[in-house]
């Protein structure tokens, strides 16, 4: 009686032991509707791929879990099926892109090579119609040359031998071998082949055409002419052969007289140059002011500016003072000369400018004592300067001292007499101060202003010279500030000072 129910336990056993087999085969799909339900109260553990075990407590559950993993499965194939299909839609869509970029490359090909096949033919065309117009112009040239052909031979030889000297001296051609002179000193001058350029004698004027090649290669410069010409003397004691040395006398008489032909030719030409300038210049001028006196000049002194092509008009007296202040300028009672400029543009006068005013000026009778020791210095200023440095450093003084037109001319004479006032045993106060610097810049040409300028005149030359005056200049002091007090009252008088 009890063994039936260990068969049975044993059977179940078994059973309960090989279902983990067939559970485990369960990704097979065939195989799912065949699967038999576990018996009940059973528990199944099994592990999915990628999951953890579960634990399975009845049929119906298990049944779900499998009915739940199937239909995971099968989405995940129509994913990848999904996935492949946008994948192969992509490379589909990337080779239709790719040929319609060859289609359309293709056809960019074709359309630049159209266009080199219709320039070519274009070219091709054009050549030909060059070619037949070249062909043309060889048969007419054939037909002329037959017509101007000679029957003799001899002749046709000089024709030919003709055109190709002419042809020869058409192209300008030099030969190596230039043209050569051998001098008495044994020197050799080379010359090339041809008709000089820069040589205003002609052939009728020099048929020597050596004698025009000499001159052609004259250097500039008076002294560098001179040694070139001095090289075709002869010496008086040459002692060679008389042809040889009649040959270079001649030599040396031609390219004389031929040199001095080309210098009057060249002055001759300058001239009329230059009064063709001046001509244009003079009509260019509407009229004639001087820019310092506005007013139309009487004595007039005209100066050219070839560098701007222009014309100016002075008057004599105007311009001469103008020239005498530039030079005589000054500042704080120092000389500072300046170079005389054009009012009209402020400009410094050239070399060649000074030396025209110089003589209109002198013509006229207005130049003065600046203006004609410049003409001395050949118009330097700083040789003028340091060979009349005394004198104008004089006039800078005296002039600055008697005008006493500026602040500083009053102070340098003031400085001087209240030194000598304190050398005196004057009393200097500033009352005193005051009262002469009032009087300086009021009533410069004050009797008593007068004295005390030319004491300063005195002291200042003395010192410039190195000479001692000071007893001289002390007592003239002494007598002048005992009429200080009648100085004062006539500007109370005068109502200058209260």
């Amino acid at each position: 009686m009890d063994q039936p129910p260990e068969e049975s336990s044993n059977e179940s056993s078994n059973e309960s032991s090989n279902e983990p087999d067939a559970l485990f085969a369960l990704p097979v799909l065939p195989t799912l509707p065949s699967i038999s339900p576990p018996p009940v109260n059973s528990t199944i553990f099994f592990h999915l791929l990628g999951s953890r075990p579960f634990r399975i407590s009845s049929p119906l559950h298990s049944s779900h879990l499998v009915m739940e993993f199937v239909q995971q499965v099968q989405q995940q194939q129509q994913q990848q099926q999904e996935q492949q299909e946008q994948e192969e839609s992509q490379e589909r869509d990337d080779s239709d892109e790719s040929q319609e970029r060859d289609d359309s490359d293709e056809s960019q090909e074709g359309d630049d090579s159209d266009e080199s096949q219709e320039r070519e033919e274009s070219e091709e065309s054009q050549e030909e119609e060059v070619e037949e117009v070249e062909e043309e112009e060889e048969v007419h040239r054939n037909r002329r040359t037959k017509r101007s052909r000679p029957d003799d031979p001899e002749q046709e030889d000089r024709v030919t031998k003709r055109k190709r000297l002419e042809t020869y001296h058409s192209t300008n051609h030099e030969e190596e071998d230039p043209m050569s002179l051998t001098l008495h000193s044994g020197e050799i001058m080379y010359f090339k082949k041809g008709e000089p350029t820069n040589v205003l004698l002609t052939k009728s004027l020099e048929p020597s055409l050596l004698v025009r090649k000499i001159l052609s290669v004259m250097p500039p410069g008076v002294v560098r002419r001179l040694n070139y010409l001095s090289t075709f003397i002869v010496p008086a004691t040459e002692k060679r052969n008389s042809a040889i040395v009649q040959y270079y006398k001649d030599l040396q008489d031609k390219v004389m007289s031929a040199y001095m032909k080309e210098c009057k030719l060249r002055f001759l030409f300058k001239k009329v140059i230059n009064r063709w300038r001046v001509h244009k210049m003079n009509r260019s001028c509407e009229d004639d002011v001087d820019p310092i006196t506005l007013c139309p000049p009487e004595k007039k002194v005209v100066v050219y500016d070839w560098a701007n092509k222009k014309k100016f008009v002075f008057e004599a007296n105007t311009l001469a003072l103008s020239i005498e202040s530039k030079l005589m300028y000054y500042e704080h009672g120092f000389p500072t000369p300046l170079y005389p400029q054009n009012p009209h543009n402020n400009l410094e006068f050239s070399y060649k400018q000074m030396i025209s005013m110089y003589y209109q000026l002198k013509s006229h009778g207005e130049s003065m004592w600046a203006c004609t020791t410049l003409r001395q210095c050949n118009f330097n200023k700083r040789r003028w300067f340091k060979f009349h440095k005394s004198a104008i450093t004089l006039s800078a003084i005296r002039s600055s001292i008697s005008l006493l037109d500026s602040r500083n001319s009053v102070d340098i004479l003031s400085d001087f007499l209240f030194a000598k006032m304190e050398e005196l045993h004057y009393p200097v106060t500033r009352h005193i101060v005051n009262l002469y610097q009032t009087a300086m810049l009021k009533v410069p040409n004050h009797w008593y202003i007068e004295k005390c300028k030319y004491v300063a005149m005195i002291h200042f030359e003395s010192e410039h010279f190195g000479e001692n005056r000071s007893r001289h200049i002390h007592s003239y002091c002494f007598q002048l500030f005992q009429k200080q007090s009648l100085f004062f009252k006539e500007l109370q008088s005068m109502n200058i000072i209260s």
